[in-house]
């Protein structure tokens, strides 16, 4: 299982280096990442990237150690789950309207105790099937991060209080 380098960063007080792309091409990913870049944004809100050529995007990000970074459309809980069990170490969740919403996306990301997360345990995330059960669901706990995006004034008076979630 692979680490986290922007939480890696982040938790040494180092600044991220994060690249977006609206290229439906994962050879660019893989130049981003040889080029030195931490994290990729790829962006499933308003891009058309199908869920192979996201797969594909994002190993490629894999294979340079460079965290692949999924903004999702908000359809349901498998927008998020589906590129985190790609490998996507990152999950940014647009037009957070309340804190409410704010934890229900952590508890669909983290795995029991910190939340509600299905166990497969066979995909990118878990090398295939390959790591230990426990450790697994721990790892992904601690490897994983979402990121809110605050774009709507009425949320602006609960930013400190999102900001406070684990």
């Amino acid at each position: 299982m692979k680490k986290s380098k922007v939480l890696e960063k982040l938790r040494e007080g180092k600044p991220v280096l994060c690249a977006k792309t609206n290229f439906n091409e994962p050879a660019i990913v893989e130049q981003i990442g040889l080029i030195g870049f931490d994290c990729v944004w790829l962006c499933r809100e308003h891009l058309w990237a199908n869920d192979e050529t996201l797969a594909n995007m994002i190993r490629a990000a894999r294979s340079t150690d460079m965290d692949a970074m999924v903004r999702i459309g908000k359809e349901s809980y498998s927008s998020a789950i589906r590129p985190m069990e790609m490998g996507a170490k990152g999950i940014m969740v647009p037009h957070i309207l309340s804190v409410e919403e704010a934890k229900s996306w952590i508890r669909a990301t983290r795995f029991f105790p910190e939340g509600r997360r299905g166990i497969d345990g066979v995909n990118a995330d878990a090398d295939w099937g390959l790591s230990n059960s426990k450790d697994y669901l721990k790892f992904s706990n601690q490897e994983t991060f979402l990121v809110f995006q605050i774009e709507d004034p009425e949320i602006l008076p609960k930013i400190e209080e999102i900001a406070q979630l684990p």
